[in-house]
């Protein structure tokens, strides 16, 4: 028979700190309970989650940059410029007068379905339009060509913009001038091209717009400019050689001139986004070598 030690109360309890001892001794009661669903702070009503796990899609506005502003200025030039009977397509009413209305009509129509992202109304009396949505939002992936295309194509009222687009693209394959043959150094095709330069002008006016609302950039647009300083360029030297005189020629000199000006202005942007980029990325690599030094200075400490 062995003579039993008392033991203190202190001496029952697992020392802390000590892993063997806690794993031995008694486990002691959390001092906080774990947090549960009903204890957390409820979310803030713009915080709707879905299904996928992902936030609702509200786009920031954004200062725009100075490449983004000099676009924009660019194309407002050219579509000043295209308003004018310049390339020498020698069209009638429906090519310089029903084919331009559409495209600006569809311009607005783009501007307005900018408006279907930002949970606003939509303006000019086509919010009917842009009510109807059968694609998923931006923020979402997609499975297959249908759901990309439901997607980027998302309501009627994008639909309704863009077959405004294409109507005035290509009415004036349906000038009744053009059937005429006294019609010298005219062509449905010139035609075409100073509507298309019209349209182009409207849509990166809408494109500028998008991303000032918190939409994507696309570069391309800058490039797409040079092909009118090059016609701007041509038109300028054909029409210092024509025959035209009066007001035709007039007309030739400044729709040539201004799109010159809008293709120069909107190239000198890639240069712009250059430097710009030049300087961010100089901005990032001096932050990060900030970043370990500190790191580093925390360490020796």
């Amino acid at each position: 028979m062995t003579d039993a030690t008392p033991t203190t109360p202190e001496q029952e309890q697992p020392e802390q700190g000590n892993p063997e001892s806690a794993q031995t001794g008694a486990a002691a009661p959390s001092a906080t309970a774990p947090a549960t669903a009903d204890a957390l702070p409820p979310l803030p009503e713009e915080a709707v989650l879905l299904k996928e796990g992902t936030m609702r899609f509200v786009p920031k506005e954004r200062e725009l940059e100075q490449a983004p502003k000099l676009l924009r200025q660019a194309a407002v030039v050219l579509v000043v410029g295209s308003l004018l009977p310049w390339v020498g397509h020698g069209g009638g009413p429906v090519t310089y007068a029903g084919a331009k209305v559409l495209t600006i009509l569809a311009g607005v129509a783009f501007y307005a379905s900018v408006f279907t992202r930002l949970e606003k109304p939509v303006p000019f009396g086509l919010a009917a339009l842009g009510k109807k949505r059968w694609g998923k939002p931006f923020n979402h992936k997609t499975k297959g060509f249908k759901e990309s295309l439901a997607q980027a194509i998302p309501t009627p009222l994008h639909v309704f913009a863009g077959v405004l687009a294409i109507v005035g693209l290509l009415l004036p394959l349906g000038d009744p001038v053009y059937a005429t043959s006294e019609v010298v150094g005219g062509g449905a095709i010139k035609g075409i091209s100073e509507v298309g330069l019209l349209a182009m002008g409207v849509l990166t006016i809408v494109h500028i717009f998008g991303y000032s609302k918190g939409g994507s950039f696309n570069p391309i647009y800058p490039f797409l400019f040079l092909g009118a300083l090059m016609m701007g360029i041509g038109r300028l030297a054909t029409a210092a050689s024509t025959t035209e005189q009066g007001a035709p020629r007039l007309l030739a000199y400044g729709g040539a001139l201004l799109t010159t000006i809008a293709g120069a202005w909107a190239t000198w942007t890639i240069v712009v986004s250059m430097i710009e980029a030049k300087k961010q990325g100089d901005a990032k690599k001096a932050a990060a070598m900030e970043a370990r030094k500190a790191a580093r200075a925390a360490r020796r400490s």
